[in-house]
Parts: C-alpha cells; structure tokens; sequence
C-alpha cells in the first residue's frame, strides 16, 4: 500500500519521458537510443537513471512488436 503512490509517480515519469523522446525523435528505436543515451551521461540523478532506461526498454519494446 505504501509503494501505491511512488510506483504511480514512477509509471508517470517513465510515460513522460517516453512521450518527450518520440516527440524529439519521432522513431521509436531512435528515441530508445536518445534516452538509452541520455542514461549515460555522468550529471543524471540515479532516479532520473532508472525512469531513462524504463523508458529506452519500453520504447525497443514498441519497436521489437
């Protein structure tokens, strides 16, 4: 019950992201790979990490089916 609201914030950020890096991108498999880039850079709080590689698996998924 406690997780309840983080996982609805984290499901949010993830979705947030996803919608961002296809509107830059427009392709899928590019946008994983902006935000798949994006994970890697050495400034990014280890949260925003974990919504950026969320969302770069969410987004090959799309690809992939």
């Amino acid at each position: 019950m406690f997780g309840l609201n983080r996982r609805n914030r984290f499901e949010e950020a993830v979705a947030e992201e996803m919608a961002y890096m296809l509107g830059l991108h427009g392709d899928p498999a590019a946008a994983a790979e902006g935000a798949a880039e994006r994970a890697r850079r050495p400034n990014i709080a280890a949260s925003r990490v974990k919504v950026l590689r969320e969302a770069s698996a969410r987004l090959r998924a799309r690809v992939k089916g």
